[in-house]
């Protein structure tokens, strides 16, 4: 992915460069603070903030104020506070309509705001969606993790005959979809978990394998949430008309693509009328 982050890198940069001096600069759905980074590693003159939802977030960088749990329906902040509003791949997770109005409501007059969303034909969900069909191939095909957990009630004979079918599962997924895909992790790790844990005590390895199943369903989840984000990014009918009524005018639309052309995100540049 260091291709597709040079590229988005790249856009902040061209958006930066009209940035006015000593700009504040609101940033939606923050994360780990990268696009306030980069502007600032450009600007470094900019008064960065930003906000986001979860409650606990990485150190934020140098030079910048993140505020935590908040989301962007609703922020904390005076109409007319800020030079410039930014999100990348953030605004579209999120009630488009709401969002919108309060963009426009904490930029002064002839503010500007530059959201990064996603495009439902680029690499990025391509991606995911090979995921999430090998996820459900491991977890609801093969049947691999109930014959795990009855297999764990039965004793050693069963636990290294679902050892072995555990291997052959990753040997498969590998072959089908690559070393390092879904299809070959999950299996492994179950492996692995028995291979360890075998010897030790039962609830231990039902609490590692319920642990596996969890964080696989939370991919598929984290996957369906992006692949709703680039449906409500995509139609961008809808989106004109949302940025209209709230009272910001689209400027450009400039495509972000990997260094083989192939787009995958699109930055949106707005200003308020």
């Amino acid at each position: 992915m260091k291709n597709i982050e040079e590229a988005q890198r790249a856009a902040w940069h061209n958006f930066s460069s009209r940035l006015p001096e000593n700009a504040k600069v609101l940033d939606l759905a923050t994360g780990n603070g990268r696009v306030l980074a980069w502007l600032l590693n450009f600007k470094n003159n900019i008064n960065a903030v930003g906000i986001d939802l979860s409650p606990h977030l990485p150190p934020s960088p140098n030079g910048t104020e993140i505020h935590c749990g908040v989301a962007m329906e609703r922020l904390p902040f005076a109409d007319d506070s800020f030079d410039v509003v930014t999100s990348q791949f953030g605004f579209e997770y999120g009630d488009c309509k709401l969002t919108a109005r309060e963009i426009n409501r904490v930029l002064t007059t002839g503010g500007r705001a530059g959201l990064m969303l996603h495009r439902g034909d680029g690499p990025i969900l391509q991606h995911n969606v090979h995921r999430r069909a090998q996820i459900a191939w491991v977890i609801n095909e093969t049947g691999l993790l109930e014959r795990v957990r009855a297999a764990a009630n039965e004793g050693p004979t069963a636990l290294r005959e679902v050892t072995e079918l555990a291997a052959a599962r990753a040997r498969y997924g590998e072959r089908r979809w690559g070393h390092g895909s879904a299809a070959w992790e999950i299996p492994e790790a179950i492996r692995l978990t028995l291979m360890l844990g075998s010897n030790g005590p039962r609830e231990k390895l039902h609490e590692t394998l319920d642990a596996i199943e969890r964080q696989a369903r939370s991919e598929v989840e984290r996957i369906d949430c992006l692949a709703e984000a680039c449906s409500a990014a995509d139609d961008r009918d809808a989106l004109r008309h949302i940025f209209t009524s709230a009272g910001l005018a689209v400027v450009e639309t400039i495509d972000v693509a990997e260094n083989s052309g192939r787009r995958f995100a699109s930055l949106i540049v707005l200003e308020t009328r």
